[in-house]
């Protein structure tokens, strides 16, 4: 997966990304195909605040399911999500009426940046709508199209709902239990 280099045609010679190179690798708003009047597009750095309110209307459990921590702060479990390139670091949501109701992240391994992590989390009130498919479909359509070939999540084993979506995501991915959480990994090529 390329990154940009200091002096490269899409970073500025301070090494921060030029406009022109994020709006290159930035997702078009485009509608939801699975929430009437929502909106998909890339996550920008002014929506803080708006990200703040979805993770507020989280209930304990989801924060629970999505952070595997049930003390998880927002600014803890958020802490990068900002700081992205839209390569190696991407994150994608989902609004409606000017808030965000969904969030995939991508985000690819230092040692090994053709393996990349996602994750999603969906405002409670839109759970089982199809979104968190949708975004994550998105996401790692991305994550291909930058050069990632393996995809790593990580899961509770309680949360059948995630692992049910992962399984139709990827039947083949090589799946371990370790301390109730589900480790998958599975290959771009061979996914669904």
């Amino acid at each position: 997966m390329m990154q940009p280099t200091r002096n490269s045609p899409t970073s500025h010679p301070s090494g921060a990304m030029t406009a022109a190179a994020v709006a290159g690798r930035t997702l078009r708003r485009r509608p939801s195909a699975r929430i009437s009047g929502a909106e998909i597009r890339s996550l920008e750095p002014g929506d803080r605040d708006a990200l703040r309110a979805m993770f507020d209307r989280l209930s304990p459990d989801s924060r629970y399911r999505r952070f595997l921590s049930p003390a998880a702060s927002f600014d803890v479990a958020l802490r990068n999500v900002l700081d992205l390139d839209y390569v190696q670091r991407d994150a994608i949501v989902a609004t409606l009426h000017g808030e965000i109701i969904g969030l995939a992240e991508c985000h690819a391994f230092r040692r090994s940046p053709s393996d990349v992590e996602i994750a999603v989390t969906v405002d409670d009130a839109f759970h089982r709508m199809g979104l968190g498919r949708e975004l994550l479909d998105l996401v790692i359509a991305r994550a291909a199209r930058h050069g990632a070939s393996n995809v790593h999540a990580s899961v509770l084993a309680e949360n059948r709902p995630m692992l049910e979506m992962l399984y139709k995501i990827a039947p083949h991915a090589h799946k371990e239990l370790d301390r109730g959480v589900v480790d998958f990994v599975f290959s771009l090529q061979t996914s669904a």
